[in-house]
């Protein structure tokens, strides 16, 4: 037999967890059948009886929704036209707003199911808590389709430009 010294051969390691995941499963009463997925609990809508104003209510900032789409795109080019993307519920002001999250679960899921169907558009990442995600987008008259529909709180590079370090994530 040649086996490395330390080495364990696949049988000794499917006996070794096999039997460990035996003796969890059953510690932790796991049954045979397998629930449909469902949006995270903490999704519930927020009761606030807070106005909530416009995402571009404060002119003292800068804001990419008040960009043109041209210059959305080519800041989002450098970093390889990836842009983080904040959900609403349609006809929302937000998705989210200090610290609550007022987008519904439902709302949640058909925004997200809505952009991966979109050609053009591949969903890249899915926040678990905040109704944020991540897509690439393949051209420029994509982008201006997605900023447009109405559960798109916002969309910015996910990628931004630093003098002094060239792209940083955000």
């Amino acid at each position: 037999m040649n086996q490395r010294v330390g080495a364990s051969s696949s049988r000794d390691l499917l006996n070794f967890w096999g039997t460990r995941a035996l003796v969890l499963m059953a510690a932790s009463g796991c049954s045979d059948t397998v629930d449909a997925p469902v949006a995270p609990p903490t999704l519930a809508v927020a009761a606030s009886t807070v106005t909530v104003p416009p995402r571009n209510a404060d002119t003292r900032m800068f804001r990419w929704s008040d960009a043109p789409d041209s210059a959305l795109w080519a800041e989002a080019a450098r970093g390889d036209t990836l842009f983080a993307v904040g959900l609403k519920s349609p006809g929302a002001e937000r998705g989210y707003f200090k610290g609550q999250r007022l987008i519904a679960a439902t709302d949640w899921i058909n925004s997200r199911q809505a952009l991966s169907a979109a050609s053009g558009v591949r969903l890249v990442w899915i926040d678990s808590l905040l109704p944020l995600v991540r897509i690439k987008i393949s051209d420029p008259a994509m982008l201006a389709r997605v900023r447009r529909l109405p559960f798109i709180d916002y969309i910015e590079p996910a990628y931004v430009s630093n003098i002094e370090f060239g792209l940083t994530p955000i």
